[in-house]
């Protein structure tokens, strides 16, 4: 949903009516969004609503509150006692307590906690002059040590602090007991600053209250010199404290999510009604950053012969006359043309391919024709070499096209056949050579069969190996090299994953139940898809070393393909075959006239071959073939002999002949 496109151009495949309802859609759509992210912004500018998030804690003690006792009659705290583990009492320190008149306090020392050893506390509150025209009442405010708010001036109170000033009062009278539990919390308030509005993470200050319960009775005696009240403390849990935590509900950050998940809702719905958007392979850093840019674009230049999708002759496709009047040149170019604008119209966005191609328009004026032309000569150069080498190999398949003779996947297979037998350059080893021959103990430590081979053979990064579980079977891997790591992996093309070592990627195929039983990782697997070919134990070992498997007599495709890749290059004995690998073996096309006259199918199977022969397209028996098709071994010349013999035999068309031919021709009966 890009509405920078839609405004820059429209397709010109598409009706001109469909862009107007294109930019209405989209014109609503971003109403849409827009009035939603100002909603969302006005929703977290205005919300003060803290949401509290409650929490335990365990903690070692717990502080006793801080008491405030004042009433309408003298009275005085006579008593403190601190009851310990076992009914053990010890009397509080006198600064703990503090009487005046009409008032009393109780402020806990700090080395005073309730724990496991002390368990309870009590005050002692002697009353006088307590008269009948006098309320007996006495009020008692509790708060927590650590946070002691009865003494703050009225101005200097939070919102908080009047929350909890009268959350722990209570009213005692004479002649009476009271239990009095507590439960500590730890309030963490968020310091105000704007950047919370923004999500980030807030600082916090502590503040600190408590939850309590009293319950009295009657006392069982009565002083004769006055009322007592007893005023027992404990606390309802030693070891817990309960922490509430306020948390934004709202943020930008927040909103902006839900921004992202509407914008990607409105764009679902828009690429529902009009289809998707053209890919962008370059991003803002390509784009705009001045390095990136010019460095991206001169590569690209580079890279490409000429700058795809940058031939505009093609906007203007009425100008071609109806495409059956057209040459086969003409009809080419006019389907490549339809192709690019196809590409340019739904799939590529190359508005950067065509920022490169106005450079390369306006480069003759500001370079001289000298470099200008050196650099074409150079070009000319790299590409004159690149076909030069594909030449040979691809010589005998561009002849058969031209006469008719090779359709277009038969050609592609054979030039992939012939390329694959291009030899490689030999690579001189010396260091890594004479490190692999060192006798062990000389090492300080054995590397990794994995490691090794690429230590010694680094040129076979990237290179494929095979693993074979058995003769008829394997798994196909890629050597692999990380640079950054200085590591070799091997990449399992069964199951997309790579190791580090070769066992591992054994131990993975063997899980999955792809074979079953132990395999010497270096003597089963090959650099060849041939298990008669060396191991990779011929390039580890520094001795003689035994083949894995005992079957050196056996022919596979590779063999096969070795011996008459010279024979069917032009001039050769069977010129005019194609030949592609299949899964289960090889497969030869012989042509006449540029059709498939005749088929082979050479099918292995365990150093095993079994033949199959058509004759357009129909098979033919094994009586009238002069050699037996069932499934054996055969040598290596066995083989040619069949090939040769398919490939001469002569197929007479509408003719009633005797002999072989006879024969051929009654294969279909």
């Amino acid at each position: 949903m890009n509405l920078i496109d839609l405004l820059y151009r429209h397709r010109r495949s598409e009706p001109t009516i469909l862009l107007g309802l294109k930019l209405f859609t989209m014109i609503i759509l971003m109403a849409c969004l827009t009035g939603y992210l100002v909603v969302e912004i006005i929703d977290v500018k205005q919300d003060d609503g803290l949401i509290i998030k409650t929490s335990y804690i365990n903690v070692d003690a717990v502080p006793p509150p801080t008491l405030y006792i004042y009433g309408g009659y003298n009275f005085s705290i006579s008593t403190c006692i601190q009851i310990y583990f076992a009914n053990t009492t010890v009397k509080c320190s006198p600064e703990d307590t503090y009487n005046e008149l009409y008032y009393g306090a109780y402020r806990p020392s700090p080395n005073v906690l309730f724990n496991d050893s002390l368990t309870g506390l009590t005050l002692i509150l002697t009353t006088s002059e307590i008269k009948p025209s006098k309320s007996q009442d006495i009020f008692v405010y509790a708060f927590d040590s650590e946070y002691d708010i009865f003494d703050k001036l009225l101005k200097e109170r939070t919102a908080y602090d009047d929350s909890i000033y009268e959350l722990n009062k209570y009213t005692i009278k004479p002649a009476q007991f009271y239990d009095f539990s507590y439960s500590r919390v730890i309030r963490e308030s968020m310091k105000p600053n704007w950047m919370n509005d923004f999500g980030v993470p807030p600082t916090y200050e502590q503040k600190s209250n408590i939850e309590s319960t009293l319950l009295g009775g009657p006392l069982l005696y009565k002083s004769t010199e006055g009322s007592l009240i007893s005023f027992n403390i404990k606390p309802k849990r030693k070891n817990v404290v309960r922490v509430d935590k306020e948390v934004r509900s709202k943020t930008y950050l927040s909103g902006l999510g839900l921004i992202g998940g509407t914008w990607g809702l409105l764009a679902a719905l828009y690429t529902f009604l009009f289809g998707a958007d053209k890919l962008r392979p370059w991003g803002a850093v390509q784009s705009y950053c001045c390095g990136f840019s010019r460095f991206t674009q001169k590569k690209l230049k580079k890279t490409f012969p000429i700058i795809p999708f940058s031939d505009t002759t093609y906007n203007n496709v009425k100008k071609y006359p109806p495409y059956h009047e057209l040459s086969s040149d003409e009809q080419t170019e006019l389907r490549i043309n339809s192709l690019e604008l196809f590409l340019r119209e739904y799939v590529v966005d190359v508005h950067y391919l065509d920022g490169i191609r106005d450079r390369l328009v306006i480069k003759p004026k500001t370079i001289s024709d000298s470099t200008t032309n050196q650099e074409a000569q150079n070009m000319k150069e790299e590409f004159d070499n690149l076909n030069t080498n594909s030449t040979h190999s691809t010589e005998s398949t561009v002849t058969q096209q031209q006469e008719g003779l090779v359709n277009d996947s038969i050609t592609v297979n054979l030039i992939n056949f012939n390329n694959s037998f291009v030899k490689k350059p030999s690579i001189e080893h010396t260091h890594e050579d004479n490190i692999a021959d060192l006798p062990l103990p000389k090492r300080q430590k054995k590397t990794e069969s994995l490691q090794e081979l690429i230590c010694i053979r680094p040129d076979l990064k990237g290179k494929k190996v095979y693993f074979f579980p058995t003769l008829d079977k394997y798994f196909e891997g890629v050597l692999i090299y990380d640079a950054k790591e200085k590591k070799a992996y091997v990449y399992s093309v069964k199951g997309d994953c790579k190791f580090d070592t070769f066992s591992k990627w054994l131990d993975y195929l063997q899980s999955r139940g792809f074979f079953k039983g132990r395999r010497s990782a270096v003597a089963t697997i090959f650099l060849e898809a041939n298990p008669t070919s060396p191991s990779i134990a011929s390039i580890l070992s520094t001795s003689n070393y035994a083949t894995y498997w005992k079957t050196t007599s056996l022919i596979y495709s590779t063999d096969i393909l070795s011996s008459i890749q010279e024979k069917i290059l032009p001039g050769g004995e069977f010129a005019g075959t194609a030949v592609q690998n299949i899964n289960e073996g090889l497969e030869f096309h012989f042509f006449r006239k540029g059709l498939v006259e005749k088929k082979l199918l050479i099918l292995i199977k365990s150093g095993c071959h079994r033949c199959e022969v058509y004759v357009f397209d129909r098979i033919v028996q094994e009586k009238y073939l002069p050699f037996p098709i069932k499934e054996m071994k055969r040598t290596l010349n066995e083989i040619i002999n069949i090939i040769r013999y398919v490939f001469s035999v002569s197929i007479c068309y509408g003719q009633s002949t005797s002999g072989n031919l006879y024969l051929i021709v009654n294969f279909y009966i």
